[in-house]
């Protein structure tokens, strides 16, 4: 089985799909999955991805799922411009998306959901895709994945009020709070001291308003480092 194999951060994940190539009939629904062994506390990035991919060599399957949303990014797994294996008929012209996690209980959060969201809302720009098209995999098959704690109407609710996640190099705040990060790899950096980050950096052109949400979705990084050569 030939997977890429490679974790993408938010911002090289949209540059990606923007740029790809999804075949003569684009795919017409994602379907949603969740990974259940192994779960968040058994995850380990790569190592988890090679090893999914000899439980699917050893099943005889030549794809799998096309991505795995994990705390660290969203893993490419299969190639999106193909049909994957991951849901019987509802592989045809899909999109398989595995969250990492045991979802039978409780509800997907922190990144790996903010990550499976923003995933779902670029694909489905990209796709001409609704909220209302996503899919399940119990809907195919005799499975309670993506978990009985998932439940469409949540997922669509959440999908249709989600805002992405702000850009890298980007400066955002509450609203209501004067306290100013620094976006980087999915990363928040409060800036401590504003006076001396003008001198060494310049005033922003555009300090973006996000929610508490989306900030406690972020990363938190200890203390800005140097970006002098990234800004």
């Amino acid at each position: 089985m030939n997977i890429i194999g490679k974790c993408l951060s938010a911002n090289e994940f949209k540059d990606y799909v923007e740029s790809k190539y999804f075949g003569m009939v684009n795919p017409n629904k994602i379907v949603l999955h969740h990974t259940y062994i192994p779960n968040l506390e058994q995850w380990s990035g790569l190592k988890s991805i090679n090893a999914l991919k000899k439980v699917y060599e050893g099943k005889k399957w030549t794809t799998g799922p096309h991505l795995y949303i994990a705390p660290e990014g969203i893993w490419l797994f299969s190639d999106m411009a193909k049909d994957g294996t991951h849901a019987g008929k509802g592989n045809w012209l899909s999109i398989g998306i595995e969250m990492v996690g045991d979802y039978r209980v409780n509800k997907p959060s922190g990144m790996v959901w903010e990550l499976t969201k923003y995933a779902i809302t670029i694909l489905n720009k990209k796709l001409g895709l609704k909220a209302e098209n996503i899919k399940f995999h119990r809907e195919y098959m005799a499975t309670e994945c993506p978990g009985n704690a998932v439940q469409k109407d949540w997922v669509i609710s959440e999908l249709n009020n989600y805002n992405l996640l702000p850009p890298d190099r980007s400066f955002v705040k509450i609203s209501t709070k004067k306290t100013v990060y620094f976006v980087y790899n999915m990363t928040a950096y409060e800036i401590p001291d504003w006076d001396t980050f003008i001198f060494y950096w310049g005033t922003p052109d555009k300090i973006i308003n996000i929610t508490e949400e989306q900030l406690s979705n972020l990363k938190k990084g200890s203390i800005l480092p140097s970006f002098k050569g990234i800004i």
